[in-house]
């Protein structure tokens, strides 16, 4: 029960974090906004496409980033630390003339 509420959050957590990418990119494809590097980022095997595998391997890698004490949950706390920490880098990428 514990894992399939894990894959679950991992699912809902990778498809919010895509689809607000989506949201924030500007053009399509390699150097042409956030939409394009995330894309290509998970584009693990550069073949154009991206594979369930390489999908669920992207969402594994995102939640042990949130998953600081590695206990397989990812609390309150450690959501909003891992939103601050992506809102820093967002700043930081516009500061630098990214989307």
């Amino acid at each position: 029960m514990r894992t399939r509420w894990q894959l679950l959050g991992t699912t809902i957590l990778s498809t919010a974090l895509l689809a607000g990418a989506a949201w924030a990119g500007q053009g399509e494809g390699a150097g042409h906004g956030r939409r394009g590097y995330h894309f290509e980022q998970r584009d693990s095997d550069g073949d154009g496409s991206v594979s369930k595998a390489e999908w669920m391997s992207s969402a594994e890698e995102h939640f042990k980033r949130l998953d600081t004490d590695v206990d397989g949950l990812i609390s309150k706390a450690e959501w909003e630390v891992g939103r601050e920490r992506m809102r820093g880098k967002r700043k930081e990428e516009k500061s630098e003339g990214g989307y």
